[in-house]
């Protein structure tokens, strides 16, 4: 049975607390580094560094790291006192620190402390007027900083005795308001102080009694409509509200701890922000918030299932920053902080220790009512919420005997134009009508088998749709029955589990699948106009596995699938793929849901992201901005009549606001944080983050710089740009934090940075430091110019020595290559002086022998001797001659040995023709020959065979070995005598070579 929750309580007949709110605080602990879980003072300084004061230190938080001061007896420049009491940030920047006891001011320049001296009472609050004086509220009265003489000034009124004498006794705080006058609270009452006309009046029970309840006021802060807020204690923990004009005061006794607390509420501090909200800080109910516009009181309160909640119920002090972010100091449970303009988005889930009790963290899908109650199907039942987020409605199959729903594990819910509300479980179909309570269950006889039921979507022509892992249903109200398209000619390829529908802008079903892809199927004319399925390329989606089908103004349709986010186009049957390479957290895709300005919000496996709508840049929350779980059901998301979002996940339903984001509202402001010249910190007379100007020595050019982009909600999202002009020729786009630059040339840069959130977006603010590097005056122009002339002179003078010196050499050499050429000629003469004796005697013998015998063979003998000796008498004077002339003259010669040895002497010769126009020495191969025929036996029985042949750039003269055991005319030079030639004609060397078989000798071939 359907059980009806009550919801509502009443806290006063006047005001009202509206829901507690659980938002997306980031906390602060010893755990990040804060030196003590208890704070009492926070401020921001002109950076937009946030820092905390605790019971033992000093912090300050950069988005990532927090660095830590204390006190060092020993050292006046340390600060005052370890136990901060109080601190504050002042409009130019500066940083005020109230300890218990002492008193100081941050010194950027020097990174130490002004202590202000005798200062031996504790620092309660600090505030700063118009006129930018520095009230501070003390154990000892009002005190006024005097800055040029760093002492606290005494406040004296001699026109009231009273009012002199509250001045001078314990304040409880200190507040200044937008017109410039000055509220001190004391426990008799309040002080309003015009620093400007020196005028002060008391508000107590002698002055004012019918505007207090007590005069004992523990905090004052004043709202923009200029009324008076106090708090006294001593009646309770009551907030009044005095008009400006001291005629009437409201009493407001909502934070009055619940009757069976045990601990009191002590309301600490008032602080009222520059949008007019009024928070208290409290030790019971810790962080309240008044708005002004509806009069209610809203609490943010720790809760145990959510880590995101407020760390504390015990909360000491406020601040909001410049950027909107509001900061809680508590007691023992460190800092909390957020956004309270730009809360995204917060989660509802099943919580024991709260009224909202929803059936299950896992949700699945949802339907808003008339009266904009929210329906949540989940695994285990269905939950009904009104707009404060409390159950006014569940359906749990409570009642075993008289189950309600088909199944608990509910996977889809529409509301139909009637009121009813169709609910598809995992096991078939029901239909509950609210105006009676009447629950109907469809089976096979109404036409729709029991079922795994995935979406029911209502057209635009009034057709009720029900998709199941059978296939598609439609609902015919006038028989009550169901229709299966399984049936249908058009749907006869298309039978397969549905998990998804869409109708688009001109009337066409989208149909999306389990794992077969898309149908997308024409209504009016009953036909199927196309499969859209997995092709590998652009004209089909990147997974059949369908989650989510929507369609944006253009018309293009996107489809969130187990694998890549798609964007398809029908009408061009293109497909445009988002993935992590273009900056989504995971690939599996689940919710998507367009905002009102274009925006896509993508539910995936690994956290929520946004893309712009230009579709370049893409952001991505998780744990860290307060989702509970990054990990999204796969089931469409669902968009509110009031423009918010609701996401199904594995803990809870998350609500998103997409108004409350803006792209620029959390871009980082960079500054320069610390700089190292190889490896060591470099100290500056100015803070790091005020130089424009960086000037190191011309051995520095070493060094590192360290960005900080100050970012307090994603600073492990934030992304760098820098560029060191002169020395980088691009920009650099990092997530590193660390610049380093090694062996930079002396000059002067600079060194442009800038921040952002996107990798894709930097239409930021850009910022520069120059940095100025000396140089060595070994590397100035004037010390390059004279080292230039000394060495032009240097180099001309060993010059001039060494062409005189080579000149010289380059003499002797050539004397001693003439001398050379000259004995190897002398040489050569010499040879063939020697050669043309032997040959002549030689062949006269022959001569005389064929003229007895063979007259005519004796005159071709005596015509070839002619012209050998007429060549040699033609060369005598001539180095080289061609190969081809040297050829034919040695052919007279064997033909003239043949004629003398006749069968015992064979010659071949085989060369290259081409190579007929190189050179050789002349009458080399008639030595060569004759050398052989010298050393060798010629007999007809066993023949000497000289074979003459080319080979690469080599002449080749060979012969068979069959020495003579003594040779009378040799003299055993020639050889020697040729190599030494050939050594001056050629650069290869003359080769001799003899085997157990045969002599042979390679002639370097010259070129022609």
């Amino acid at each position: 049975m359907r059980k009806v929750l009550i919801f509502i309580f009443i806290l006063s007949a006047h005001c009202t607390f509206s829901q507690h709110t659980a938002n997306n605080f980031r906390h602060l602990s010893p755990n990040e580094g804060l030196s003590n879980e208890a704070v009492r003072g926070i401020g921001m300084d002109q950076y937009g560094f946030i820092w905390m004061g605790t019971n033992f230190g000093l912090n300050r938080f950069d988005g990532i790291n927090i660095r830590t001061w204390t006190n060092d007896p020993s050292d006046s420049t340390s600060l005052a006192s370890n136990f901060v009491r109080s601190m504050h940030g002042d409009r130019s920047g500066r940083i005020w620190i109230g300890g218990d006891p002492g008193f100081c001011q941050y010194n950027y320049a020097a990174n130490n402390f002004i202590r202000y001296q005798n200062v031996r009472f504790n620092m309660i609050d600090i505030d700063q007027d118009l006129a930018g004086n520095i009230w501070i509220a003390t154990n000892r009265g009002l005190k006024l900083v005097d800055t040029i003489k760093r002492s606290l000034v005494d406040m004296t009124y001699p026109a009231d005795t009273l009012i002199n004498r509250l001045f001078g006794k314990s304040s409880r705080d200190v507040h200044c308001d937008a017109n410039g006058k000055v509220y001190v609270a004391t426990d008799e009452g309040i002080i309003q102080y015009d620093p400007q006309t020196k005028n002060a009046i008391h508000i107590g029970m002698s002055t004012h009694g019918h505007l207090l309840p007590n005069e004992d006021i523990s905090a004052v802060t004043t709202d923009p409509a200029g009324n008076i807020w106090v708090v006294t204690q001593a009646t309770g923990e009551v907030l009044v509200r005095i008009s400006n004009d001291f005629k009437t005061a409201k009493r407001f006794e909502y934070l009055r701890r619940p009757g069976n607390a045990s601990t009191p509420n002590s309301i600490i501090k008032l602080y009222t922000d520059r949008k007019g909200r009024m928070w208290i800080a409290s030790s019971y109910w810790g962080l309240t918030r008044f708005d002004n516009v509806t009069q209610k009181f809203v609490r943010h309160i720790n809760d145990p299932m959510l880590p995101h909640s407020i760390s504390s119920a015990h909360i000491t002090t406020i601040l909001l920053d410049k950027h909107g972010i509001l900061w809680a100091g508590s007691e023992g449970f460190g800092v909390n902080y957020f956004n309270p303009d730009h809360d995204i988005f917060h989660v509802i889930q099943r919580n024991p220790y709260l009224d909202k009790k929803i059936a299950d963290e896992w949700t699945r899908a949802f339907m808003e009512d008339e009266k904009q109650n929210l329906w949540i199907a989940t695994a285990k039942g269905i939950s009904v919420i009104d707009k404060t987020e409390n159950i006014v409605l569940d359906f749990l199959n409570s009642d075993s005997a008289k189950p309600e729903l088909a199944a608990l594990s509910v996977r889809s819910i529409m509301r139909d134009t009637d009121g009813s509300v169709w609910i598809g479980t995992a096991a078939g179909l029901n239909r509950y009508y609210p105006a009676t309570g009447k629950m109907d269950s469809y089976t096979e006889r109404d036409g729709i088998a029991p079922a795994f039921t995935w979406f029911i979507e209502k057209t635009k022509d009034g057709r009720v749709l029900v998709g199941t892992n059978r296939g598609l249903y439609e609902y015919r109200p006038a028989a009550d029955t169901f229709y299966f398209y399984a049936n249908h000619p058009a749907f006869k390829d298309f039978k397969v589990g549905l998990r998804c529908f869409k109708e688009d802008s001109k009337g066409r079903w989208w149909i999306g699948s389990f794992n077969s892809g898309i149908m997308v199927f024409d209504p009016v004319t009953q036909t199927a106009l196309r499969v859209i399925s997995r092709t590998g390329d652009s004209t089909g989606l990147s997974s059949n596995f369908t989650h989510a089908i929507i369609e944006d103004d253009a018309g293009v349709m996107w489809i969130s699938t187990r694998y890549q986010l798609n964007a398809y186009n029908f009408e061009t049957k293109k497909a445009e793929y988002f993935s992590t390479a273009d900056g989504l957290p995971n690939n599996w895709i689940a919710s998507i849901v367009f905002d009102s300005v274009g925006r896509l919000w993508i539910g995936t496996g690994k956290g929520l992201s946004v893309m712009s709508k230009d579709r370049k840049i893409i952001k991505t929350f998780g744990l860290q901005d307060g989702l509970v779980t990054t990990q999204f059901t796969d089931q469409p998301g669902f968009k509110r009549k009031d423009g918010n979002f609701v996401f199904p996940t594995t803990k809870g339903l998350l609500v998103i606001n997409p108004g409350a984001f803006n792209w620029k509202d959390e871009l980082p402001d960079p500054f320069v944080v610390s700089m190292k010249l190889s490896g060591k910190e470099w100290k500056s007379d100015l803070n790091l983050e005020e130089l424009a100007t960086v000037s190191l020595g011309a051995n520095d050019n070493f060094f590192s710089i360290e960005l900080m982009g100050v970012q307090f909600y994603n600073p492990s999202q934030v992304w760098y740009a820098y560029k060191l002009e002169g020395f980088n020729s691009d920009w650099v786009y990092t997530q590193e934090r660390t610049v380093n630059f090694t062996n930079v040339p002396g000059g002067k840069y600079t060194f442009r940075y800038k921040a952002s959130l996107n990798s894709k977006d930097w239409d930021v603010k850009e910022k520069t430091l120059v940095v100025e590097i000396d140089t060595e005056y070994y590397k100035t122009w004037w010390f390059r110019v004279l080292i230039g002339f000394l060495l032009a002179g240097t180099l001309f003078a060993i010059y001039r020595y060494r062409i005189h010196q080579k000149e010289k050499m380059l003499e002797l050499e050539t004397k001693a290559q003439a001398l050379e050429k000259e004995k190897v000629l002398v040489m050569y003469e010499s040879l063939k002086q020697q050669l043309n004796p032997h040959f002549l005697f030689n062949s006269l013998t022959s001569l005389s022998g064929l003229i007895s015998t063979d007259q005519k063979m004796a005159g071709n003998f005596l015509d070839q001797m002619s012209k050998m000796y007429r060549y040699i008498l033609t060369n005598r004077d001539s180095e080289t001659v061609r190969l081809r002339d040297e050829l034919q003259f040695v052919q007279l010669y064997i033909n003239m040995q043949k004629t003398r040895f006749s069968k015992g002497l064979e010659v071949i010769i085989k060369t290259d023709p081409s190579k007929g126009d190189n050179k050789i020495a002349p009458v080399t191969i008639q030595n060569l020959v004759e050398n052989a025929i010298k050393h060798n036996v010629i007999d007809s029985e066993s023949p000497l065979v000289i074979e003459i042949f080319t080979e690469q750039n080599y002449l080749v003269v060979m012969n068979n070995l069959q020495r003579k055991n003594m040779v009378e005319t040799s003299n055993r030079q020639g050889l020697t005598n040729l190599k030494s030639l050939y050594k001056y004609l050629s650069r290869s060397p003359l080769v001799i070579e003899e085997t157990a078989k045969h002599f042979l000798i390679k002639i370097p071939l010259l070129p022609s």
